[in-house]
């Protein structure tokens, strides 16, 4: 659909002012009716006072579609559902590589696709953030060559969560991944976005403990994020 139309079929309703509480978009929104902007219902051909379900329902699409056409942030409703208690690793060498198991929920009527991701560690000891940079995604923890695909826009349909194996990756030889905790913050970008510009939103922000991680640390093993767990395993109490 596309241009402005008439709906003779629906009236405004009342107490709403013709327009919508919150998120008004523009008359002239590309893809976007003049009943976009407003809430309607459609009169009840049988005199009957009230709404059916289907007229309700009706009404919530309309209104979604209003958010949707004023170019509301629906970028920040896409999040996660869990911080990661396990993740795999490879913290040592000229490629550090990390594998995060992440479920994506979209409580959106939508669907939005992930067309980028990264990894953002912060010291929280204070020092320089490193970016890891989305490589591929994988199907485990531990890394299968097979199952492997590299980076690529994927789905996550309106109302439902999907879980994912993200690889991140960062070729900084300088970067050791011995200070932590770190502050881990987990960015996409999301279409369809708000502006011309795709802009990064946090998916979810956690902390990741690598500084119990003393042994095999170049190998891509499975690592436990678990603060209580890592520190009985280090002091040899378990």
């Amino acid at each position: 659909m596309s241009g402005t139309t008439e709906r003779s079929d629906l009236v405004p309703l009342p107490n709403a002012g013709g327009r919508c509480s919150r998120n008004r978009p523009s008359a002239r929104a590309p893809g976007a009716t003049r009943v976009v902007g407003a809430l309607y219902r459609r009169p009840d051909p049988d005199g009957r006072k009230g709404f059916s379900r289907s007229d309700g329902a009706d009404c919530r699409a309309i209104a979604v579609r209003c958010a949707d056409a004023s170019g509301s942030s629906i970028i920040r409703r896409l999040g996660c559902l869990y911080a990661p208690h396990a993740y795999g690793g490879c913290l040592a060498g000229n490629k550090k590589l990390l594998i995060l198991p992440l479920i994506i929920h979209n409580p959106a009527p939508a669907p939005l696709a992930v067309v980028n991701a990264r990894l953002l560690l912060h010291p929280k000891a204070g020092g320089t953030t490193t970016v890891f940079y989305w490589h591929a995604i994988q199907t485990a923890i531990t890394g299968v060559n097979e199952t492997r695909v590299f980076a690529s826009p994927f789905a996550v349909e309106g109302r439902r969560a999907v879980e994912k194996f993200l690889e991140f990756q960062c070729n900084r030889p300088e970067v050791k991944l011995d200070d932590g905790p770190y502050t881990a913050i987990v960015e996409v970008r999301v279409e369809p976005s708000r502006g011309k510009s795709l802009r990064w939103s946090t998916l979810v922000t956690f902390t990741l403990n690598t500084q119990f991680i003393t042994g095999a640390r170049e190998a891509l093993l499975q690592r436990s994020n678990n603060p209580d767990l890592l520190g009985e395993r280090r002091d040899g109490s378990t």
